[in-house]
């Protein structure tokens, strides 16, 4: 919209000063010394404004994320019963998940069951150890077998109760970043999508090593800016940064950058990929379109209620910098070939 103005204007008022240098009565009229003047002076202004440093900031789109969380994972792999709704407040040993799997249940029954049995046997051929000879060797034998049926016991015990998730921290359940899941190929269970947390997903099979879930203090949060790569250059840890919440518009936010990675991002969170803060790569995904890095934000103490996952927008106040290195920051985000694929 700019260049179609500037273009418009110029074709406007080419032709009329066009006109009037070409008319010699106006070179005859014409005073050289306010004339040198006034060129000197529009060409010091032009200077001056390309040049003086004007203060700057790097604007950019933000997920709020908690600090300090404490990540639950799936251990033992099975169906999912039940599981509490994020945003849930709770207590140290409250039960997050409930798995089922009725395979690692029919096989803790049969171990128990040989268990009592070598246990009894070995009972008896200690009574006859006195009395019979080979009593002596076939207890040996015996006993290890116990000894080994306890071990597989105790592991499967574990991995039985492994299916029930609990809190390790009071804290907030938060949920995961969504994603897509596959179907079990073995077992043909359905597969599962967004997160384990969401209702929709009861009874699907969970494999071992899925988030669940993370459980993080209620007032413990950072925001997540996504930057493009030509204001990256401009921001410096413990720069001062303004942030303003999606479902909050009123409230505004403090806190300094501590931290910028220094790779680019391969998959844009949906938090911003549904409201398109960030254009993504149609074909592959949620892949940025331009190359971002994430910039941690650590936030100032405040007592507005903040929600993990929330989006928002972020200003971070920069060094400042002439307005031709501004310009140029526009051009290579608005019109230079993007290089990141």
């Amino acid at each position: 919209v700019a260049i179609s103005i500037v273009v418009q204007t110029a074709m406007a008022w080419t032709p009329r000063i066009a006109r009037w240098f070409a008319d010699p009565l106006h070179w005859q009229r014409l005073r050289k010394g306010r004339a040198l003047l006034f060129v000197g002076g529009v060409a010091g202004l032009l200077l001056f404004f390309s040049w003086f440093r004007w203060p700057a900031e790097v604007s950019a789109p933000i997920v709020l994320q908690a600090t300090g969380a404490e990540r639950i994972y799936v251990a033992t792999p099975g169906v999912l019963k039940q599981a509490v709704a994020a945003g849930t407040q709770v207590k140290a040993g409250d039960v997050l998940a409930q798995l089922d799997n009725r395979e690692l249940q029919d096989e803790l029954v049969r171990i128990e069951g040989e268990l009592r049995r070598a246990e009894a046997r070995a009972r008896s051929l200690a009574a006859r150890v006195g009395d019979e000879q080979a009593a002596a060797a076939q207890l040996l034998v015996t006993q290890e077998i116990v000894a080994d049926l306890q071990e597989q016991w105790a592991l499967r015990r574990k991995q039985a109760e492994q299916l029930t998730l609990r809190a390790p921290v009071a804290g907030l359940v938060v949920a995961p970043p969504s994603q897509t899941g596959a179907d079990d190929p073995q077992r043909q269970l359905p597969g599962w999508e967004g997160t384990p947390l969401d209702r929709d997903n009861r009874g699907s099979f969970l494999q071992r090593g899925v988030l669940l879930c993370l459980v993080a203090p209620a007032d413990a949060h950072e925001a997540v800016l996504f930057v493009d790569e030509t204001d990256v250059p401009y921001l410096r840890r413990g720069q001062e940064a303004r942030l303003q919440l999606s479902y909050a518009p009123t409230t505004i936010l403090s806190g300094r950058v501590v931290e910028i990675a220094e790779l680019n991002v391969d998959e844009t969170p949906p938090e911003l990929t549904i409201p398109r803060e960030i254009a993504v790569r149609t074909e592959e995904g949620s892949r940025p379109l331009r190359t971002t890095y994430q910039v941690r934000v650590e936030l100032e103490r405040s007592d507005a209620a903040l929600m993990s996952n929330a989006r928002g927008r972020a200003r971070v106040v920069v060094a400042p910098h002439p307005a031709w290195a501004r310009l140029s920051r526009w051009g290579q985000r608005n019109i230079a070939v993007d290089k990141s694929g």
